[in-house]
């Protein structure tokens, strides 16, 4: 992963240290609509219900992939 290009959302965080990193404050919905034609590859989510959910209401999800890690108790 440290070769692609990282878009953090965040209300949070000011400034990114990590290489190859951008931070999307505002506007995620619109920011993401603008770099979805633009990358070539495919955009993935990793841990945020509230981004993934606010990507859903504008129709921005092409395709979901849920892993699913079985646990024996």
């Amino acid at each position: 992963m440290n070769g692609f290009p990282e878009h953090v959302v965040s209300r949070t965080l000011e400034k990114l240290d990590w290489n190859n990193s951008h931070l999307i404050k505002e506007n995620i919905e619109k920011e993401v609509s603008r770099l979805k034609p633009q990358l070539g590859q495919d955009l993935l989510i990793f841990g945020s219900g509230q981004l993934v959910n606010a990507l859903m209401q504008h129709d921005l999800i092409d395709e979901y992939r849920l892993l699913v890690y079985p646990i024996v108790l």
